[in-house]
């Protein structure tokens, strides 16, 4: 009887052969038929367990003799479901079986018997191949957690221990060197056995390196001494490992010591106004008689001084080696004459400074004047180096008298005091050598302007400079036609690139095809270097021709602000992209945003506000409008980038296909359901089909936040109108719309934007009368409403404003694809079954608003499922972001990625303090900081404020008070019995995860600059 099986195989808990119908004829082995399941006749020597289901039950039996059973005990149990289970190490084998038949007894024994490691992390990063090497060091070691304590504490320990081997790692020689010495587990890991190093990047890269800080190292020690404290350490089998693990954790400290002597040293020094080496407090001198035998390594030094004079001083640190053996090799010296020796020792990388003179061979000969005068000639000779505190003094005491760059007083300070010390980069060093040359030359002409090294101009590029010469005389007589000043009010081009094609179209205009074949055309470099350049009188100047009275001008405003989900919201960024790229072949993703209202006045231009980029204009014209903060009529430009999605979150996801609309703000207002048209218009556009996945990145603002009812509205009336599978709206922080990619399309609309100044054409007398007493764009509405002639006459007003912005942005692109404009589109008719699809298969959350087809056929809301199946079972809402066993991070995408995970990690959520406020109204400003309170908890500065000076005793009270007493965050500064409890006060609404405040950054109080959102001053 042959008998049709179902047959899965596993190995080391992993499905290496799915669900697999098979036949096979008994009689037989049941390692018959794993080799059939296997398609080989080679199956693991190892110990394999069988069990099977029958009929329709769930529930798995073993067989006990495994794969050496008979064939026909199967067709005995009616079996219908064969499974093959191995692990490669026997040991582990009935934990697999356990995990895979989930009994809950089988599990809380191995649970209570058996230790575990945490998992490995994935080798993508040589921190992780740090980690995973500390965690097989444990397992040769046969150490680990019993129950699940190996998913917290486990991965804690772990991960302290390797950040701190991390930290160490590019400087674990400096220790060496220095007899900090580690113990043997650390010189057991596998990259020091093969004497290379974890942290390849800080050596081999060509960033800057940052040297070891005490502090960080000290906050790793600290760390990873409180997981030494937990109970699991105190166990006998842990015993001789965490006892080298303290031997880490104290080399460690002695070397916090060290860093800290040695930066309490130098803060000395650099803040000393007289030089730490005198010439001396550090000098030895010796007096060495000749000798009758002569070593052939004094021969240099005997032929150097067998001419001198008595008591001529030569220094010979050219003639002595440097190394350890340069003390003895001078005090035991073998010279045929008597010397004295005078060493000085300058300290740091300088060593020893080495004179030596002849002395009379008799004492009765010897000539205390001329030995005091060859002191005093080596003395001399020795290099002069100012602290930092003596150059600050110099510099800020005549930068008061004379109005010199600083670097023109130091240099100054140099030549007259004749100090050595040396410039720390290049740039320095160049600026130095060009003041010299000027107070060394005393040429007052030595600054110039740099344009007349222009050379000889060529004429290879005549025929298109006259063309771009007339170009310019065109726009210049255009100005003073209308204008009759030398303001201008439209720049004379966007960009050099759409200058250059603007001039290649009016040579092609002008000649024939054969003629503008001769024509050379030169690159957009070239044609910027016939400008002004910015400064005339810089060494860029030399390579400017100044051909072309045309140059940059350029304003600024720029303005961010912080917000506490800054962070979260970042990594949900994150988990976006690698999202979409996940399914990059069925997913659409758009970045979109509305820029700021471009104002339209009605008499005079107003500015469009662009005013952060450089704009080409004529040097001897100012390019100028009238304000505009008291404008009635706008419009909006709505910007939608549809991104190619690239196959790795490394590459750039700035490029793509953009479109741009500009609407009326008056009586085409941004709306959510206005914007899901315009994107469903787009797709429809782009693609043939539909993507079955779609993923929007919006700013959040009042038209796309997804908390929102009508922006939630308008999303199920996208997905539904769209067929789609899967659709997500995700929003960045509050005050961070830079971050979203779509920003950047709008330093290239600036382009468009830049330096135009638009003003509306005239309506009728009676409209004019109309309008003329309406304030705001409500009131123009509602007047609108009755008077349909005035809604009318205002659209036709403000046309021409938008074809002229219609017709700048037409000529930008973005990676030589051009930018599509639409025309303004209405928005979406609410879908009939909105309101019960709303309340069955929607996600929102203050991040991000997700919708997924639910796939029940009888759903009478959901279409059918466009995805393969296989994806869609792939297919899962993105996961929220979880705080990771380090606090500062997030868990990465894929630990998370088909779990179910809510906000429970949003700060704003989780520090959402209410807290009265103990000080009085307008105290709690910059003004009235005090002093700083160090919070015992998280390590961060709070502000005291205090509302007057407080006087010296009160002062002291204070600081007696901070010392005894542990502040906190939140936390009064003094308990209310103090006597200075109304005098000075905290802030209250602040928790240990608040940012510093910003009054500790604007206040008048000296103090270090420190990141705003961990207090780390290294870091900066």
């Amino acid at each position: 009887m042959r008998l049709y099986l179902l047959v899965s195989v596993y190995q080391n808990g992993k499905q290496i052969v799915k669900s697999s119908a098979i036949s096979i004829e008994p009689p037989g082995l049941l390692s018959d038929l794993l080799k059939l399941a296997l398609s080989t006749n080679d199956i693991p020597n190892v110990n394999i367990s069988v069990d099977f289901q029958k009929d329709n039950s769930k529930d798995w039996h073993i067989i006990l003799k495994g794969i050496q059973e008979n064939l026909e005990i199967l067709i005995f149990l009616k079996a219908t479901h064969i499974r093959f289970i191995w692990n490669d190490d026997y040991d582990d084998i009935n934990n697999s079986q356990a995990e895979i038949h989930k009994n809950a007894f089988n599990i809380l024994m191995s649970n209570a018997t058996n230790i575990h490691l945490p998992l490995a992390q994935g080798l993508t990063t040589r921190n992780n191949l740090l980690y995973n090497h500390v965690i097989d060091l444990l397992r040769i070691q046969k150490l680990g957690w019993f129950g699940n304590a190996h998913t917290t504490s486990g991965v804690q320990f772990v991960s302290r221990l390797s950040n701190l081997i991390w930290y160490i790692d590019p400087h674990r020689s400096k220790f060496i060197q220095r007899s900090y010495h580690f113990p043997k587990f650390i010189e057991e890991l596998p990259e020091y056995k093969a004497s290379s190093s974890y942290n390849q990047y800080y050596n081999n890269s060509h960033h800057k390196k940052i040297e070891i800080q005490a502090k960080t190292l000290k906050r790793h020690v600290e760390a990873l001494e409180n997981s030494l404290i937990q109970p699991w350490a105190s166990d006998k089998k842990w015993e001789q490992f965490i006892d080298e693990v303290i031997q880490l954790c104290a080399t460690s400290k002695k070397y916090v010591e060290y860093l800290d002597n040695v930066n309490n040293r130098m803060r000395i020094i650099h803040s000393s106004s007289i030089p730490i080496r005198n010439g001396i407090d550090h000098i030895k001198v010796l007096d060495i008689n000749k000798t009758s035998s002569m070593s052939n390594k004094y021969t240099d030094i005997i032929n150097l001084m067998q001419d001198k004079a008595e008591y001529d001083p030569i220094c010979i640190d050219d003639l002595i080696p440097h190394n350890v053996f340069q003390a003895a090799y001078l005090e035991e010296m073998e010279l045929p004459f008597n010397i004295t020796l005078y060493r000085y020792y300058s300290g740091n990388y300088i060593g020893t400074l080495n004179w030596i003179w002849k002395r009379p061979d008799t004492v009765e000969l010897f000539d205390k004047t001329k030995e005091s005068q060859s002191l005093l000639k080596a003395h001399k000779s020795l290099p002069k180096y100012s602290t930092w505190q003596m150059r600050k003094n110099v510099i800020n005491k005549y930068s008061l008298y004379t109005r010199l760059s600083p670097a023109i007083l130091c240099t100054l300070y140099q030549d007259l005091t004749g100090n050595a010390i040396s410039n720390s980069n290049l740039i320095s060093q160049e600026v130095q050598e060009r003041i010299k040359l000027m107070y060394e030359t005393q040429d007052p002409n030595i600054v110039f302007d740099l344009r007349k090294n222009g050379g000889f101009k060529g004429t290879k590029f005549d025929e298109f400079w006259n063309e771009m010469d007339a170009y310019f005389n065109e726009i210049v007589l255009a100005v003073h036609d209308q204008r009759h000043t030398s303001n201008l009010y439209m720049p004379v081009a966007i960009s050099i690139q759409e200058l250059r094609e603007s001039i290649i179209e009016r040579l092609k205009a002008k000649h024939d095809e054969e003629k503008f074949s001769t024509i050379s055309v030169p690159s957009s470099e070239w044609i910027r270097l016939q400008f002004w350049p910015k400064n005339i009188y810089t060494k860029t100047a030399i390579q400017y021709s100044g051909r072309f009275n045309i140059s940059y001008k350029v304003q600024s405003r720029l303005l961010r602000k912080s917000h506490p989900d800054a962070h979260y919201c970042a990594a949900l960024f994150r988990y976006t992209r690698l999202f979409v790229i996940k399914f990059r072949n069925f997913t659409c993703f758009i970045s979109a945003d509305d820029k700021h209202k471009v104002p339209i006045r009605e008499i005079v231009e107003t500015s469009t506000g662009v005013r952060n980029k450089a704009t080409l204009a004529f040097a001897d014209m100012e390019l100028t409008s009238c304000d505009h903060n008291f404008t009635k009529l706008s419009i909006t430009p709505s910007v939608s980038l549809l991104c190619n999605i690239p196959k790795d979150i490394s590459k750039s996801f700035y490029q793509g296909q953009v479109y741009v609309s500009y609407k009326d703000s008056v009586f085409q207002p941004s709306s959510a359901l206005r914007h899901s048209a315009e994107w469903l218009k787009y797709l429809r556009e782009k693609y043939t089909i539909l993507p079955e996945m779609l993923v929007i990145y919006t700013d959040g603002g009042a038209d796309h936040r997804t908390t929102f009812g009508s922006v939630q509205l308008a999303m199920i009336c996208l997905f539904l109108e769209g067929d789609f599978d899967f659709l997500a709206a995700v929003r960045t922080a509050p005050y961070h719309s830079w971050s979203n990619p779509a920003e950047r399309i709008m330093s290239i609309i600036n382009l468009g934007l830049q330096g135009v100044a638009l003003k509306r054409s005239d309506m009728s007398s009676d409209s004019e009368k109309v309008f003329k007493n309406l304030g705001t764009m409500e009131e123009i509405r509602n007047a609108a409403l009755y008077n349909q002639t005035l809604s009318e006459k205002m659209k036709i007003a403000i046309k021409d404003t938008q074809e002229i912005l219609q017709n700048r942005t037409t000529r930008l692109k973005l990676h030589n694809q051009k930018f599509n404009l639409r025309i303004f589109i209405p928005g979406m008719i609410l879908h009939y079954r909105l309101f019960i699809f709303f309340e069955i298969i929607t996600f929102t959350y203050i991040g991000y608003f997700k919708i997924k087809k639910c796939r029940k056929n009888e759903c009478v809301i959901c279409d059918p499922i466009r995805l393969p199946q296989e994806i869609f079972n792939q297919l899962h809402f993105m996961p929220d972001p979880q705080i990771s066993s380090d606090p500062d991070h997030y868990q990465n995408f894929n630990s998370l990625y088909g779990r179910n995970t809510t906000e429970i990690d949003l700060p704003s959520k989780k520090n959402n303090l209410v807290c009265q406020e103990l000080a009085p109204d307008g105290m709690l400003v910059a003004a009235r900081v005090h002093d700083f309170a160090l919070c015992t908890s998280c390590t961060k500065l709070r502000c005291i404020f205090s509302k007057y000076v407080l006087r010296e005793s009160d002062s002291e009270i204070l600081q007696t008070a901070m010392e005894t007493f542990a502040y906190t965050c939140g936390s009064p500064i003094v308990p209310e019995n103090h006597p200075l409890y109304n005098k000075v006060f905290v802030r209250m609404n602040l928790a240990c995860d608040s940012p510093i405040e910003q009054t500790y950054y604007s206040c008048r109080i000296e103090h270090s600059q420190v990141c705003y959102y961990c207090s780390v001053e290294s870091f900066m």
